[in-house]
């Protein structure tokens, strides 16, 4: 009886050997990928938020950034946001525990998303997705060793591009309009911002409530998983509970949905434990 245990334990530490290596490699990869895209950020010029520009957006986008942010703010340049909560998707729909932490750059559109999801004991996935330079990537492992999912192309670059801008509730300097983003006026609660990074153009629609905080934002630009390909469907981002970091008022309680022809379909329920901004 002696060898087949001996065995079946070098089996398992084997497996465990691969899973630990597995997860520090990833987390050196995550960290060198987010230092890249904080030291871009910190070699481009920065200032004070400029509110003579309020003046001339859409009132209820006014009235939400005269809300959110303090005066005298500067602009954000790198924001970690870090998450708690449920996540499930139409494929697999069994609400699993969420834990996340989402890097975003302040001026020009970038973001890492890394996220460890459970089911069960022997039902955990690693998740991370990535923007840089106008490209999405990602991957979802099991156990953080063997890949279920690993989305690229155009339509990843799109959605990621789409769902950076939706989160932007969470670091508001951002949507001061620039270079990249501007808003249009569609009535006395709702505008639509568009953002363009490297030849792609997506855009939201921002609903306001009557404090001037965003209560949600709905795009057509996300794009799901389907079985062979990546369909593009409605998704909106439900906000709520707002709190205030360092002169930054953002929602802590964050729903998300997609908005399927034959029904709405949650697939998240986010809180944000921590905001840190630099």
């Amino acid at each position: 009886m002696e060898k087949p245990l001996i065995i079946l334990a070098t089996v398992v530490v084997s497996i465990l050997a691969i899973i630990i290596f597995n997860l520090i490699r990833s987390s050196i990869e995550r960290r060198k990928t987010i230092k890249k895209l904080r030291s871009l950020e910190w070699s481009r010029e920065h200032k004070k938020i400029n509110t003579s520009v309020y003046s001339s957006l859409p009132l209820p986008v006014r009235r939400y950034l005269q809300h959110v942010i303090r005066d005298g703010s500067e602009q954000i340049r790198f924001a970690t946001i870090k998450q708690r909560g449920r996540f499930r998707s139409l494929s697999q729909p069994t609400w699993g525990a969420l834990r996340a932490e989402s890097n975003y750059t302040g001026t020009i559109p970038g973001m890492v998303w890394h996220a460890m999801i459970s089911v069960s004991a022997l039902m955990k996935t690693s998740a991370q997705l990535l923007y840089n330079d106008g490209v999405g990537s990602g991957y979802v492992k099991y156990m953080g060793v063997f890949t279920l999912f690993d989305p690229k192309g155009k339509e990843v670059s799109f959605a990621l591009l789409a769902r950076i801008l939706m989160e932007t509730v969470w670091f508001p300097t951002s949507l001061v309009p620039g270079g990249l983003l501007r808003w249009e006026p569609i009535n006395d609660s709702s505008s639509k911002a568009i953002l363009t990074n490297k030849g792609k153009s997506i855009s939201a629609v921002f609903h306001f409530n009557e404090a001037g905080e965003v209560e949600r934002v709905v795009t057509r630009d996300k794009y799901r998983d389907a079985e062979t390909s990546y369909e593009r469907e409605q998704c909106t981002m439900h906000c709520s509970a707002y709190k205030d970091f360092l002169g930054i008022k953002i929602p802590t309680h964050i729903r998300l949905e997609w908005n399927l022809e034959e029904q709405d379909f949650d697939y998240a329920e986010i809180t944000v434990t921590d905001a840190i901004f630099e």
